[in-house]
Parts: C-alpha cells; sequence; structure tokens
C-alpha cells in the first residue's frame, strides 16, 4: 500500500514508537493516537496480521525521496514496529 497509511497500522506504529518504546513524544499524537510523520506519503506500507485481521507488525520501505536523506545518507530507508 502506497500513498495513504490504513488507521491500524498508524495505531500500532503510535503503540510501540510513542508508548512501548518511547522513540517519538506520545504528546504529539495524543488528540489521534496515531502515530504518522513526513515520510509516509514516499513509503510503501506493509502489515503482517492475525487470520482475524488484526495488525500485529507493520514495515515500512521509504523510497527514493529528498525527505528520506535522514538515513545514513542514503535516500531510501526502513522502518519497522511490532509487538512483543
Amino acid at each position: 500500500m502506497r500513498g495513504s497509511v490504513p488507521l491500524a497500522v498508524r495505531r500500532l506504529r503510535y503503540e510501540v514508537y510513542c508508548l512501548e518504546r518511547q522513540f517519538v513524544d506520545a504528546a504529539l499524537f495524543k488528540r489521534s493516537d496515531r502515530e504518522s510523520d513526513e515520510y509516509d506519503p514516499h513509503a510503501v506500507h506493509f502489515a503482517a496480521t492475525t487470520p482475524s485481521g488484526g495488525v500485529v507488525a507493520t514495515l515500512r520501505l521509504v523510497l527514493d525521496s529528498p525527505r528520506a536523506s535522514r538515513w545514513k545518507g542514503t535516500r531510501t530507508g526502513c522502518s519497522i514496529s511490532g509487538r512483543k
């Protein structure tokens, strides 16, 4: 899926990055409980789901974009989130 990020993916990212790992300030997303950033429109998003459709892990591959240059001098990057 490219462009729009499904709600369940953004919620899991919030739970993992903001609440569990505290990589991102949860207060930035407190009203929505959904994490997103400026790299999302430049990425392909993947989700691992349970048989009932619950999202348990996500992967984001940031494609060639000037916004992606923060990853070690490259123009692509990858971030992964998931439940323990």
